[in-house]
């Protein structure tokens, strides 16, 4: 088996830098210099309170698309300073040659009439945000407005209980709010206890529960002598993405559905691997999101500041984390202003020191538990986020440090990709953090990568691309294809990380495998079939392990 370290990594050079990343630098550098006064006064980011109408902070701002070049690159980093812009696809537009900006009327007029130069093209992709917000929550409300009642009848009661529980919480069609989500996994839980368990694993500045689940072989454990890989998966560190919670979701519901099934695949697939999920990493600001602001990014945790409050839980973490709220483009803090209120207003304000977010203390605990398992190999993390359709890997806080194995974090992520293109059409970007959306200190990824030394670290964004103005406002009838692209990415990922641990084996097994599921339709011979099973039986040392390939297939393709 191959050693799982970092002395197994194959070496790889630096990535040149696109020179529209320059523009990152200018404006990254801007912003984190800039004064919070208006900030405090404007911003979603500040404490919203009121009794106003729902959204009403957002009434008349625009989602502005401005095609950047050479001659824009300094006005527009200024205006972006100095006005507290939201970046409403942040900055990975830049690699396209444009940027989107959430502005209001009076500042789409000023860029368009006075700050950019004569000629500069630009493009209204949302007239009205406030208006777009409520009306996907609208559409929301009417595909969850059933009563108990209608639930119940139309969930066949003859259906397997992962397959009523999609239908009577609508994972695959709705936004579940943080105490449906906790419903739904303690009723999974309690369905399946032998592959499904759910835990609390520390308190949130509000008091919600941090809910991490387990899906596994919870009924056997890993054969004498040997470790389960173990993979984790984290969605909803940011308050606004709720399609990386309906994903991550949808993610356990197909590991389980297929587990339920049976299929000799599916039961290699649990021997070789042991699944950790925590849905929701940010539930404060995840229910305030909800409730509140809709496009709030950060926790709620206090933080010294009168008017703005939270905690970017994903700059929070403490390998390279930096006081300043953004890098630049060479991994560099830019200024060292946690104390003003330029940070703390932020929307990626870091926080006073690392890990001081109580989220980001209770799954460092968590995963660390999870490390000391004598019955565990740490091996891959997956950080999930949305939106922009990228598949990314460390580092993130800079370009100028080589990656081991880099080569091998780059062939897993190519084909997550290319699986999502196959059964979704999206297309992924795949590459380092630093170089494919930008530079960012204190990265969940890189501490994974970094400090535990885990091989395999991904964080992803999901769909939409950046061709959809609706940006963060997943409409609810696209859950679902969100969340198949998820599945489908994640499975082909895993399954090509069990080829590179399986080494010389996993050729003879996966051999093994196809001709078990050819034998079940009757497509192999007795011998075939007897060998096949062999290589099933406990103890069967890498041979279980490499089955995982095969089961991938069908997993992917689970219905949902």
């Amino acid at each position: 088996m191959m050693a799982v370290s970092h002395l197994s990594r194959a070496s790889r050079s630096r990535s040149p830098i696109s020179p529209l990343l320059l523009l990152l630098a200018v404006i990254t550098t801007l912003f984190a210099l800039a004064s919070c006064t208006a900030l405090a006064q404007t911003s979603p980011e500040s404490p919203v309170d009121s009794e106003s109408e729902p959204h009403s902070e957002y009434a008349h701002h625009q989602v502005l698309r401005v095609f950047a070049n050479p001659s824009t690159s300094e006005p527009l980093a200024s205006f972006i300073a100095n006005n507290h812009i939201d970046l409403w696809s942040d900055v990975a537009p830049l690699r396209s040659g444009h940027i989107d900006l959430r502005v209001t009327r009076a500042q789409a007029a000023q860029l368009t009439s006075g700050v950019l130069p004569p000629g500069t093209r630009t493009q209204v992709l949302v007239a009205d945000v406030a208006k777009l917000i409520s009306k996907v929550a609208d559409d929301q409300h009417q595909l969850v407005s059933l009563s108990d009642s209608d639930k119940d009848a139309k969930v066949d009661a003859n259906a397997p209980a992962h397959q009523r529980l999609m239908a009577q919480f609508r994972i695959d069609s709705s936004f579940l709010t943080f105490k449906q989500v906790g419903e739904y996994l303690n009723e999974l839980q309690t369905a399946y206890p032998k592959l499904v368990s759910t835990s609390v694993i520390g308190k949130t500045y509000e008091e919600r529960d941090l809910v991490a689940v387990r899906v596994g072989r919870l009924d056997k454990p890993a054969a004498p002598g040997k470790k389960r890989f173990g993979v984790m998966v984290l969605g909803g560190a940011h308050a606004r993405e709720w399609s990386s919670v309906s994903s991550t979701l949808m993610t356990i519901h197909s590991l389980v559905a297929e587990a339920v099934s049976g299929s000799a695949r599916a039961v290699a697939v649990l021997d070789a691997f042991e699944f950790h999920f925590v849905p929701m990493a940010n539930p404060d600001g995840y229910e305030y999101s909800m409730n509140k602001d809709r496009l709030w990014r950060k926790n709620r945790q206090p933080i010294g500041h009168a008017s703005c409050l939270g905690i970017d839980i994903n700059r929070n973490w403490p390998f390279r984390w930096s006081s300043a709220t953004r890098n630049n483009a060479n991994g560099n803090s830019t200024t060292t202003t946690s104390g003003t209120n330029a940070a703390q207003c932020d929307p990626t304000f870091p926080g006073t020191g690392p890990a001081d977010a109580k989220e980001t203390q209770a799954l460092m605990s968590w995963i660390q538990s999870l490390r000391s398992s004598p019955s565990l190999q740490l091996t891959a993390m997956y950080d999930v986020h949305a939106y922009s359709q990228l598949w990314m890997y460390p580092h993130a806080f800079s370009c100028s440090t080589n990656l081991p194995n880099g080569d091998a974090l780059q062939r897993v992520s190519s084909k997550a990709a290319a699986a999502i293109k196959q059964v979704a059409g999206a297309q992924f970007t795949t590459g380092q953090i630093c170089s494919t959306i930008y530079v960012a200190a204190g990265s969940m990824s890189d501490w994974a990568y970094e400090t535990l030394a885990l091989p395999f670290a991904f964080a992803i964004e999901l769909s939409p691309g950046n061709s959809d103005p609706s940006g963060f406002l997943l409409p609810a009838d696209k859950i679902a294809n969100v969340g198949r692209e998820m599945v489908a990415g994640f499975l082909a990922s895993v399954q090509e990380i069990g080829s590179m641990l399986g080494g010389d084996d996993w050729v003879k097994v996966t051999a093994a495998a196809n001709a078990a599921e050819k034998g079940l339709e009757g497509g192999v011979s007795g011998v075939q079939k007897k060998e096949a099973s062999s290589a099933m039986r406990p103890g069967g040392s890498m041979v279980i392990v490499a089955l995982v390939a095969a089961a991938m297939t069908v997993l992917a393709m689970v219905s949902m």
